[in-house]
């Protein structure tokens, strides 16, 4: 009973106090009286010493100046003036939401655009004084106001922009020296950014009519490299998704001629062809993934990035685009993306490359990628691995394989969503997720191999997979039973010879390594070999190393973020760590005959392993946000059998 009245009358305060201001805000409605130009100022002042909700405010000025009086221009001009700040911001207010000044307040208007032209560039452009348009630009070219400010509500301003911008292109395709849209520091300073917010501001009638002159011209060898971007600065895909047939194929053609003469444009960031989606985009999203394979270091960030533009014109590509093409190794990182594209495109002896991939043990990333590109590939293929994943040992591919009866191996149209969707295909690891063990059943290792741990870094294990089983073998068990035999005393000295060297660690994850033989980041872990450490490295965004050092020598051996390093048999194996994507690379250290190491890929699970460590038979148990996965010595991958699921 006592606490029943006490939230009755918690209910009754809080609806008290929201009432409290209502019926203030309709009080001020009530008094405000601006009859006359006397009463309307004298409201005014009284209403800058009143607490008014803003939308009652924005209610009170629109009755206001929806059909203005003859004396309210002058008065709101005057007061904007006052001495008060408060009765100055009120009255631009007012003039903010009239319909447009007479041009007789030009001359005021002026003054005070030039003054303060953030203030009164709003209140400007609603007049229609031919000097307003000309008196903007000229604050927008001397930076005092920024480009995307300019509004356009008469036709005869619209007209006056489109004249100014028109002759600034004729004045620019001329220019020996035009602004560069791609060197300077501030890219809203150049011509490119500004000329493109103009043209940006026109309706589509006048854009197109402006494009339809400029676009006849795109190929013309004798325009400077630089206006040619500027032209394509001027357009987005929203644009040319809106030009009629004829100017889209003018367009299209302009711009093949384009990329095709001028090497610096033809892989240009615009990708005007590709917004155009029209068929010749295939050809150049195909010469882009070709250059790309091509390249000899791809780094882990923007490997996808041609690959997802690919999927999203599939359907326009030929079957045999990609015949002279360097094909990704199945160490490369984006093996799987290309067998989806195989499928997706279905490129001729596409078939055998998706049987490959599916029949590959041990696997589950292929297999997954199998299965997708079979279902763009041919519906009786995709049945025949849909029967083969019933039996899969892995959750999510039988999962995925249900998911996949539906689908169809026609093309699919080519929608901007349906585009979108397409490439969503190509993140088949985001597809294998399932829950993680949190105790297991398999007995902590009693390791004899010397280790060193981070102590740091073992807390903040600790800390994330908490030891709360009695009956199993917790996370925390675990490490405990490593960080017991593994006291580091002969790498620290090490550590400490070779010292770390903080200026590195800002370097590109894809820079080569530095002759320098200090560490580049702070171990996380290390093992002990014959004649020195393996010691690993992760510092998320800011990458990590594996390194071999002993007191003679310090060698960086590869440059990334890597989880941990084991001695699994005779072999040593590196479990790679990533701070953004799902890198579940396990690999294993070669040295061959002039000493030099080199790492080869061993297996992969769909996710970055969050936690690993060894059994004492040997096995590795990987900790992911696809599951948990105990791998053998001898490569094999099978599920781990947990007591508890990870909640």
């Amino acid at each position: 009973m006592r606490n029943s009245l006490y939230n009755l009358v918690v209910m009754f305060l809080l609806a008290l106090s929201l009432t409290v201001p209502i019926r203030a805000s309709e009080q001020v409605l009530q008094t405000f009286k601006c009859s006359t130009a006397a009463l309307c100022e004298q409201s005014m002042r009284e209403l800058t010493k009143q607490l008014l909700a803003s939308s009652a405010r924005h209610q009170l000025i629109k009755s206001v100046t929806e059909r203005p009086a003859d004396w309210l221009s002058p008065l709101l001009l005057r007061l904007s003036d006052d001495p008060d700040s408060n009765v100055q911001q009120l009255a631009l207010l007012f003039l903010q939401e009239m319909p447009g000044l007479s041009d007789r307040y030009w001359q005021q208007i002026e003054v005070k655009l030039n003054r303060d032209p953030l203030q009164w560039i709003e209140v400007a452009l609603r007049m229609r004084h031919p000097a307003i348009v000309p008196a903007v630009l000229q604050l927008i070219l001397q930076h005092k106001l920024d480009a995307r400010l300019l509004f356009l509500k008469w036709p005869e301003s619209q007209q006056q922009v489109r004249v100014f911008l028109q002759s600034e292109l004729e004045r620019l395709s001329v220019a020996e020296h035009p602004m560069s849209c791609n060197s300077a520091e501030n890219f809203q300073h150049t011509m490119c950014y500004i000329l493109s917010q103009m043209f940006r501001s026109l309706p589509l009638e006048h854009r197109i009519q402006i494009w339809q002159v400029w676009s006849g011209r795109l190929a013309d060898s004798k325009l400077p490299e630089d206006f040619v971007l500027l032209l394509l600065t001027l357009t987005n895909k929203d644009f040319f998704r809106q030009l009629p047939p004829g100017v889209a194929r003018q367009t299209e053609t302009q711009l093949i001629r384009l990329k095709a003469n001028n090497p610096n444009l033809r892989y240009n960031a615009r990708h005007s062809l590709i917004d155009l989606g029209r068929p010749s985009a295939a050809i150049e999203v195909t010469e882009n993934l070709k250059e790309f394979l091509a390249t000899k270091s791809r780094s882990d960030s923007n490997y996808l990035n041609p690959m997802f533009v690919v999927a999203k014109f599939a359907p326009l590509i030929q079957p045999k685009a990609f015949s002279n093409f360097q094909k990704p190794e199945a160490s490369d990182p984006d093996y799987a993306e290309w067998v989806i594209l195989l499928g997706m495109t279905r490129q001729s002896g596409a078939e055998a490359d998706i049987l490959r991939a599916w029949q590959k043990q041990h696997a589950p990333v292929e297999n997954a990628a199998a299965l997708v590109s079979a279902a763009y590939y041919s519906a009786s293929l995709l049945q025949q691995l849909q029967a083969q994943a019933k039996r899969h040992w892995y959750p999510p591919i039988r999962a995925l394989a249900e998911s996949l009866l539906n689908h169809t191996a026609v093309s699919l149209g080519m929608t901007e969503d349906e585009r979108s969707e397409r490439s969503k295909m190509l993140r088949v690891r985001e597809k294998l997720q399932m829950s993680a063990c949190h105790d297991l059943r398999e007995p902590p290792a009693s390791p004899e191999q010397k280790k060193w741990y981070n102590q740091e870094q073992l807390e903040s294990l600790t800390f994330r997979f908490p030891d709360i089983s009695v009956d199993g073998f917790s996370v925390a068990n675990i490490v405990a039973a490593w960080r017991a035999t593994t006291t580091g005393t002969e790498f620290l000295p090490l550590l400490a010879q070779w010292g770390v060297d903080q200026s590195l660690a800002r370097q590109e994850a894809t820079a080569q390594p530095s002759e320098n033989k200090a560490f580049h980041f702070e171990p996380r872990a290390a093992l002990q070999l014959e004649n020195g450490w393996i010691s690993v490295a992760d510092r998320g965004e800011w990458s990590g190393e594996l390194r071999y050092v002993n007191k003679t020598n310090s060698i960086q051996i590869a440059k990334g973020n890597f989880q941990d390093v084991f001695l699994v048999g005779t072999d040593v194996v590196v479990v790679k760590a990533s701070a953004h994507s799902h890198d579940g690379r396990i690999y294993k250290l070669r040295q061959n005959d002039k000493e030099q190491w080199a790492l080869e890929l061993w297996r992969e699970i769909p996710a970055t392993a969050e936690a690993v460590w060894q059994l004492a038979d040997g096995r590795l148990v990987l900790q992911s946000s696809a599951g948990t996965f105990l791998l053998s010595p001898t490569g094999t991958l099978q599920m781990a059998e947990c007591l508890s699921i990870e909640k």
